[in-house]
């Protein structure tokens, strides 16, 4: 009969000292309130692209905005002192997803839409000046 091999796994929440011995620094409960508020916007303004127009370049705006500040946020929050190092990395890897996602929603928001929805017919703003 053969037997289970042996793993030194353990699951993840038995890890010795969780949440109490890592010496991880609290995030100020005002930032925390803050950042929630800015992802329950982003999930708002996602909603809201479902019930809009493929191309709809006021859902694009709200969604560039709502992406915008949760990376603000995030940028914030891996400004607390005394953080380790792996989660910083965390911290900075969301705020640049929410960076870049914020800036293609920008892009979708500077292009109008053709009677077509979805089919790009002219940007409103070269970016020229």
């Amino acid at each position: 009969m053969a037997q289970e091999p042996a793993t030194s796994a353990v699951p993840f929440r038995e890890w010795p000292g969780w949440g109490r011995d890592w010496n991880v620094p609290p995030v100020p409960g005002e930032m925390v309130e803050r950042w929630q508020d800015a992802y329950r916007r982003f999930g708002q303004a996602y909603e809201g692209t479902a019930k809009r127009p493929p191309g709809d370049v006021g859902a694009a705006k709200e969604m560039a905005d709502a992406s915008w500040n949760v990376a603000v946020l995030w940028r914030e929050i891996a400004g607390t002192a005394g953080l380790p190092w792996w989660l910083l990395a965390g911290l900075n890897a969301a705020a640049q997803a929410f960076e870049q996602q914020a800036r293609d929603w920008h892009a979708r928001s500077r292009i109008d839409v053709d009677v077509i929805p979805g089919h790009p017919r002219a940007r409103r703003d070269s970016g020229r000046r």
